[in-house]
Formats: structure tokens, C-alpha cells, sequence
């Protein structure tokens, strides 16, 4: 089985902000924006001894309580201290995730953000290094552009279902969905042309195109019928 992965066009994202201070460049995307009007050139080690660290300036209790819900494991760890990819991903959430988080929560800086959809904000976020093995012998093993960070995450589908391994470690992955029939093939590419892969299944010689859910629930993808011969699927 041959799986055709479509190029990925990843689209800037163009945010004007009214700042007195510096702005990063235009590939960063509006994560850069704010790291370079929250922290400058000090970036992710940022520690100037005003009660906030790192790139995002996080206080300590801030980024304890989206540890909490994000991954425990960064509670109680100086924000400053934390790999870029964790900085990126408690950033994220705070941003996108948690209830009670916003861009508010860079008074500032977080206009880069404004209007901005949690999918776009995460393009060229550090992708956390892979560890541990993922699926089962037997899986069709993809490689997907889920939610726009660096790098590709892994896929596993099983049947019908759909494993995503999100945070690089492994494991039973931290989204599925159930997607497709037995004898499909499956596939993902960027069939929209949004920057960003979905999933898909060729049955015959129909491509059904899905979309991911956004959240740790399973959930249905929904799904509508393009011919192969329009969109170039193959096997």
C-alpha cells in the first residue's frame, strides 16, 4: 500500500499589533509575537527576577495550575526551566485550552492572538521529542500533520479507529476517533488546502475526507465523498 501525502502549506498568519515594543518576524507566526514582546531576546530562559519566567512569562502559580490540568509532571518546575516544547504547549493551552484562560493573560502582548484559532497559533510551535512505541503490529502506521507544530505526529489505525499520539511519548495516544469501515484504506493529507492534514479513507474509488476531534473523547468524524480521480488519492 502506497499512502500519497499531500505537500503541507503552512499559511502565515498576519496579526497587526500596535506595540511600543519589538516584533518578532513574520515566519514566527503569533507565538513569536508575543515570546518577543514578552521576553525578548532572553526567550525561554527568561528569569529577570519580576516574578515571571521564561518566554511566556509565566508566575509560578499560573503555570502550576495549567500543569495541573495539561501534565502534572511540570508542576512545581520553574517555567524558565522547562524545555521549549513545554513552555510552547503550557503557552497553548493557557491561550486555547484550560476554561479559564485566554489571551487575556498577556494584558499586551496577547493581541498577536486575537482572532487567531487554536490551530493556526500552533504552526512552528517546538514538537515535543518522540519516546516509547505507539500502536499495535498489525496498525496501518501514518504520519500526519495534526495540530501544527514542528515536525509530523503519529497515527495508528486500527479498523475503524483512529490513534493519535499528540505529545510524542507513546502509549495509548491522546486523541481517537472512530472513522471509516472494514477494507478501507487510510490515508492523510491536507485535502483542503488549509496548511493542516486530515484524516481520510479511500473505499473503491471514493476518497471520504474527515476531520479530527478536538479533544481527548472519542468522537465521529464527518465525512463527505470526492472522487479519487479529482483529488489524486492513491494506495
Amino acid at each position: 500500500m502506497t499512502v500519497l501525502r499531500a505537500a503541507v502549506t503552512v499559511f502565515a498568519v498576519v496579526v497587526s499589533l500596535v506595540l511600543s515594543v519589538g516584533v518578532a518576524g513574520a515566519g514566527d507566526g503569533p507565538w513569536g509575537r508575543v515570546r518577543e514582546c514578552e521576553s525578548g531576546q532572553l526567550g525561554y530562559t527568561a528569569a529577570t527576577g519580576n516574578g515571571f519566567f521564561g518566554a511566556y512569562q509565566f508566575s509560578a502559580g499560573t503555570w502550576d495550575a495549567v500543569a495541573a490540568v495539561v501534565d502534572p509532571m511540570w508542576v512545581g518546575v520553574r517555567p524558565d526551566r522547562a524545555p521549549a516544547w513545554v513552555q510552547d504547549r503550557m503557552a497553548q493551552a493557557l491561550a486555547f485550552e484550560v476554561p479559564w484562560g485566554g489571551p487575556r493573560h498577556w494584558p499586551v502582548c496577547g493581541a498577536a492572538l486575537v482572532g487567531v484559532t487554536a490551530q493556526a497559533a500552533a504552526v512552528g510551535l517546538a514538537a515535543p521529542p518522540r519516546s516509547g512505541s505507539f500502536g499495535r503490529s498489525g496498525d496501518v502506521a501514518l504520519e500526519c500533520q495534526v495540530d501544527g507544530r514542528a515536525g509530523l505526529e503519529r497515527v495508528a489505525v486500527r479498523g475503524k479507529v483512529w490513534f493519535v499520539d499528540l505529545d510524542g511519548r507513546g502509549g495509548p495516544g491522546e486523541l481517537e476517533l472512530s472513522f471509516g469501515v472494514a477494507g478501507d484504506v487510510a490515508v492523510c493529507a491536507d485535502f483542503d488546502g488549509d496548511g493542516f492534514d486530515e484524516p481520510g479513507v479511500v473505499r473503491g474509488d471514493i476518497l471520504w475526507r474527515g476531520s479530527w476531534t478536538s479533544g481527548p473523547a472519542t468522537g465521529s468524524a464527518t465525512a463527505d465523498g470526492v472522487r479519487c480521480a479529482a483529488q489524486g488519492c492513491g494506495r
